[in-house]
Formats: C-alpha cells, structure tokens, sequence
C-alpha cells in the first residue's frame, strides 16, 4: 500500500528550522508505522500531487505547533514553555480524489509534568499511531 503525506502550515509564526524538525518528526514516526504494517510511506513538499497508481493521500492541515526538542526540555525544563499541535488530516483515495475522511489531532504539554512531560517527538508518535488506527488500518 502507497501512503503519501503532503503537510502546509497555517502561519510561520515557528522558525524555519522548527518547522523542518516537526515535519521530520512525522515523517520518521510515519515511515516506521508504515514499516511495521508492509506498507510505502512518504513525505512529499508537493502541495497537489498527481497520483498515477492507488495511493491513499493524508493531506494534512499544521494550523499551529511549536516544536520542542527532548535535549531543550531536559536543559531548560519547563523554562521551555510548552509542545503543542494542532493538526488536521483528510484521507484521500487516489488517483479516484474520494474523501474518506477527516480528523484533528490535537495535543500540548503540561508545565506541571516538569522534565517528564511530553516533547513534540512523543506527541507526534502519539498523534501518528492515532492516524494509523483511524485512517489507514
């Protein structure tokens, strides 16, 4: 199964640089969900791709996060502030463009966990699997 990811972002409120980090986040986090289950994931810049061959498309909405690095969290502590995201996916099957669905994943830390509490890494594993189960299976 081809899966394809396409992510745009609201506003550049976050560096350039952070906004590399997060998609790598998801990019990794998806392509070993994607391992685990025999199927082709990738990320691609192309904001409408053409698809040629069955493909299902998570065309996806970044209307804000901040990214959050373990090694700042464990550095600065909850001086860091918080990881947030909030993100919306549609599933589309292509080549055909039917809309199979939508849903928003949305996610932040806690001050109060201190250290332990969740960096954008774990929140978009949490996020990733939680796609899986909805959309892809």
């Amino acid at each position: 199964r081809n899966i394809v990811m396409t992510m745009q972002r609201d506003d550049d409120e976050q560096s350039e640089d952070d906004w590399g980090y997060f998609r790598e986040e998801w990019n990794e986090a998806m392509t070993e969900l994607a391992a685990e289950k025999n199927a082709r994931f990738t990320l691609i810049d192309t904001v409408t791709p053409e698809f040629e061959q069955p493909t299902l498309w998570l065309k996806t909405q970044v209307h804000a996060f901040r990214y959050i690095s373990p090694g700042k969290r464990f550095a600065f502590g909850v001086m860091t502030g918080n990881a947030y995201m909030d993100v919306e996916v549609e599933f589309i099957e292509m080549p055909a463009g039917r809309v199979l669905g939508a849903r928003r994943y949305s996610t932040t830390s806690k001050s109060s966990e201190g250290v332990f509490s969740p960096v954008t890494a774990k929140q978009v594993q949490a996020a990733a699997r939680a796609l899986w189960i909805d959309g892809i299976r």
